[in-house]
């Protein structure tokens, strides 16, 4: 399993994750974060400027994953299933603050797998930016619209929440056309 951590300024970390499928059952263990410390158990830390790798021993089918933590403020995790290696139907995109133990679904959509392609996006998808998060420096942006044959399509909306009215949920900000 290879993890790839950037670590910035705002203590927010991306992690990339590929790991190998054994007879059939995928487990990536048990993942503790905190403020001082980033570690998996099981797993070996490799410090390099900046950016922590993590590797496993076990070394067959690969199947990849992704997920973003996002130390202190919010934790955002992609779940969905995997076929050799390609993302297939419903993926859901998972979110938790600081102050909450569950985590809130949020957006995500379906996946097709093509032979010519692999994975592609299909249908509607509700998106979140790269920062997204309730903290300092992160934003609560999602994009929602349609994509076909793996492209976007038609108008996606851009919605936000804002702090101040969090009862009223997002908010749309603008529209962005896809059609050209």
């Amino acid at each position: 399993m290879d993890i790839l951590v950037r670590r910035s300024q705002l203590i927010r970390v991306n992690m990339r994750i590929t790991k190998k499928l054994v007879d059939g059952i995928l487990d990536i263990g048990r993942m503790d974060f905190n403020l001082k410390e980033c570690s998996i158990q099981q797993r070996m830390l490799v410090v390099e400027d900046q950016i922590l790798q993590f590797k496993d021993l076990i070394q067959q089918k690969q199947v990849s994953g992704e997920t973003s933590c996002f130390f202190s403020k919010s934790q955002v995790i992609y779940k969905g299933e995997y076929l050799y290696g390609n993302r297939i139907g419903k993926w859901d995109i998972l979110f938790r603050n600081e102050i909450s133990e569950q985590f809130h679904l949020i957006g995500g959509g379906l996946y097709y797998l093509r032979e010519e392609l692999g994975s592609i996006k299909g249908g509607k998808w509700i998106e979140i930016t790269e920062n997204y998060g309730n903290g300092i420096g992160l934003s609560e942006v999602i994009y929602v619209g349609q994509y076909q044959n793996g492209k976007k399509v038609g108008i996606w909306v851009e919605m936000r929440i804002d702090k101040e009215m969090m009862q009223e949920g997002f908010q749309i900000r603008k529209q962005i056309n896809y059609n050209n």
